[in-house]
């Protein structure tokens, strides 16, 4: 469905064209409800793409599952850092305390 149709089907929707409602307004009036419309729809598809809200109960669920999922793999790959640095420390540990001659070989 192009963006000419969901306009045009909006506002059948939402009774701007019927009985000759569309021809009553002015330009301004006319393009500002075009406009906001648009704006509407821009924040839908944001949602959809951003897996808060989807065009059925099962998109719903998989887009928060997914957030879910991208949230867990943060925390892994956070804590692989944070395990990343403790294995950098413990190296140098064990290069000063070689350096201090406490070799046990």
């Amino acid at each position: 469905m192009s963006n000419e149709d969901i306009e045009e089907y909006a506002f059948y929707e939402s009774g701007l064209s019927a009985h000759g409602c569309l021809e009553k307004l002015d330009q301004y009036t006319l393009d500002a409800i075009t406009e906001y419309g648009r704006i509407i729809q821009r924040m839908h598809l944001e949602k959809i793409k951003s897996g808060f809200q989807g065009c059925c109960y099962a998109c719903e669920v998989v887009g928060i599952t997914n957030q879910e999922l991208e949230a867990k793999i943060k925390k892994m790959e956070d804590s692989i850092e944070k395990l990343g640095q403790t294995i950098q420390i413990i190296d140098e540990l064990i290069k000063l305390y070689k350096k201090d001659g406490n070799q046990t070989s």
